[in-house]
């Protein structure tokens, strides 16, 4: 990757929206610092990490292919991002790596991911509840070795967002 990224540091999502853009060949695509921006309808590929997120932002991230980044997807960290109906996929690392927060991640295709298709650090009495996803299988026992951590995925979709069904 040749060039350092797109950085959201402070801002409000009433004044920060990055829609309809493909980010290529970053070192970090996009990194959020206490920032809560709307991103949606982009493409993240062949970066290290796709997107960054810290220090307590909290943006929406709708609808965007995350994929065949040279790391990992999504990064989290004391963060509360809402992870919306997004393909995140062929990563290199893991899909999605929570270290802390609280998430909201939901009505995504997350699978085929190097690691993990999703990782939470986080150590601690709290479970991240991941529901409506489609993981790319309905085994349950697969999907057991594709997520690692204190989460519960106790509604899964039979099949890809948007015609996959709760199940």
């Amino acid at each position: 990757p040749g060039w350092q990224g797109i950085l959201f540091d402070n801002t409000s999502d009433s004044e920060s929206v990055l829609s309809y853009c493909k980010i290529k060949g970053a070192h970090t695509a996009l990194t959020m610092v206490s920032s809560s921006p709307e991103i949606s309808h982009c493409i993240f590929t062949e970066n290290n990490t796709a997107i960054y997120i810290k220090e307590f932002s909290c943006p929406g991230i709708y609808e965007n292919r995350i994929i065949q980044n040279l790391e990992t997807g999504i990064y989290s960290n004391r963060s509360e991002p809402v992870i919306e109906k997004n393909t995140i996929t062929e990563n290199k690392n893991h899909g999605i790596i929570i270290a802390s927060g609280s998430p909201v991640i939901q009505n995504n295709n997350i699978y085929k991911n190097t690691g993990f298709d999703l990782l939470v650090e986080s150590s601690g009495s709290s479970v991240l509840s991941v529901q409506n996803n489609w993981w790319g299988t309905k085994d349950v026992i697969v999907l057991s070795d594709r997520i690692k951590g204190s989460v519960s995925y106790a509604s899964i979709m039979d099949g890809p967002w948007p015609h996959g069904k709760p199940m």
